[in-house]
């Protein structure tokens, strides 16, 4: 009967061992690194490096993208701003030469008011005697009709106040002083 106790204790012992080492390797299993477990961490690392990689050249690009947007806002700003001060130069100009057109004018008008006192008979002599001689030369009969305004003796000192440069009143005078040098 010893003989049955001492292998029934045996055969527990047996069992119990084995059941412990199985539950031991169930336990540890999950933590337990296989070489498909290896293979499957390895690939998940190479595809989060790969997500990774191309998810910084992405952030890189987008960043590089919104300098270059940047950039180019800056620079058209800055042009326009260089177009803004240039129109406001160019106007700036503009204003200068017409008051500069407006006193020359004024002076013209003043100066020919004295002249015309002082030349007047003479330039109507110099115009008749021009006009006698050109026709002399060319054949032709005397032209009598004058404009209005281009003898002195006509020409009211009210209207010479006025000069309108753009009816040929200029020209009129610069040939009548050709005339006279």
């Amino acid at each position: 009967m010893y003989k049955y106790c001492a292998m029934g204790y045996q055969q527990r012992q047996v069992q119990c061992k084995r059941v412990a080492t199985l539950a031991s390797l169930q336990a540890r299993r999950p933590y337990s690194r296989t070489p498909k477990a290896t293979k499957d961490v390895q690939a998940k690392s190479k595809r989060l490096m790969r997500e990774m990689l191309v998810f910084w050249k992405k952030n890189e690009k987008e960043e590089r993208d919104v300098r270059k947007r940047e950039n180019k806002e800056a620079a058209d700003r800055a042009r326009v701003e260089e177009e803004k001060r240039e129109a406001a130069r160019q106007a700036r100009k503009l204003e200068f030469l017409i008051n500069q057109t407006e006193l020359y004018s004024h002076f013209v008008g003043n100066k020919l008011k004295s002249e015309c006192a002082v030349w007047g008979p003479i330039l109507s002599f110099a115009r008749s005697y021009s006009l006698q001689i050109a026709a002399e030369t060319q054949g032709e009969a005397l032209d009598t009709e004058v404009p209005v305004g281009a003898d002195m003796e006509d020409a009211d000192p009210a209207t010479l106040a006025e000069i309108d440069f753009d009816d040929g009143t200029l020209d009129r005078w610069a040939s009548r002083r050709g005339l006279l040098s």
